[in-house]
């Protein structure tokens, strides 16, 4: 367990910036997230792209904002101690829709495929979508027909995230995708919805399992050729810290 042994030595870092560090160390580029609501997952999402930025570097991001506001307040509040950093970030970080938030799952896979072949700002380096399931889910529950939602899922993987995932493949672009979760009724296991799709991608998986409202404070991460592990984890005004192993 590579992962597990690094992550034994840089604990000390008391955050979660040496997870992202050892994974793009080994040159891995998607990061997928999910977890309950308020467990922590677009703060971990908006901490692990605003501290990786290279500002020397002039390097930006693409937030694709799914089903409600960008969460600004927040993001300053990660880098209220670092007003270089924070200023740069937030004047670098191009929101999509920029003035509103999606309403449709139509507008969405629009959007979606406009973005893999339309020419971005110069420096593009994160691309993230927060809720990327979430228009989809609304779309589907309303299809009675098994066979056209598996058709519209098949359609949303083969002309949407393929081509993204290809062009940031080709362009060197680190892609976080952030999910709802369902609960499986049998075994009790939280899963982001639609993950039979969206384990067709390689990533690295961080699974928050637990709600802050619950008092309970679990990260499942689990690695794409590793064994998963799990860890405890605080969230704060800097972002998630892990307090033990």
């Amino acid at each position: 367990m590579k992962f597990f042994r690094y992550l034994m030595r840089n604990r000390s870092m008391g955050n979660i910036i040496s997870l992202k560090n050892y994974y793009l160390n080994n040159k891995n580029d998607i990061i997928s997230i999910s977890g309950p609501s308020g467990s922590g997952k677009t703060t971990l999402a908006l901490q692990l792209f605003s501290s990786l930025i290279q500002l020397d570097m002039e390097e930006k991001c693409i937030w694709v904002e799914a089903s409600e506001p960008f969460p600004k307040k927040r993001l300053e509040a990660l880098l209220s101690g670092n007003l270089t950093r924070k200023t740069y970030v937030l004047k670098n970080t191009f929101i999509f829709p920029s003035d509103h938030v999606i309403t449709s799952f139509k507008e969405q896979l629009d959007l979606l495929v406009s973005l893999s072949s339309r020419a971005y700002p110069p420096g593009i380096k994160y691309f993230v979508v927060d809720n990327i399931s979430h228009h989809l889910r609304l779309y589907l529950s309303l299809q009675r027909n098994i066979t056209q939602r598996s058709k519209e899922i098949n359609r949303f993987f083969d002309e949407a995230l393929f081509p993204l995932i290809m062009r940031f493949k080709r362009e060197n672009i680190i892609f976080i995708m952030i999910h709802e979760i369902s609960q499986d009724p049998n075994t009790g296991v939280n899963h982001p919805f639609f993950h039979k799709l969206f384990n067709r991608v390689q990533a690295i998986h961080f699974s928050f399992q637990g709600s802050l409202r619950l008092g309970t404070h679990i990260l499942n991460i689990i690695p794409h050729t590793e064994q998963s592990f799990q860890v405890s984890y605080e969230l704060k005004n800097e972002g998630i810290f892990i307090c033990h192993l």
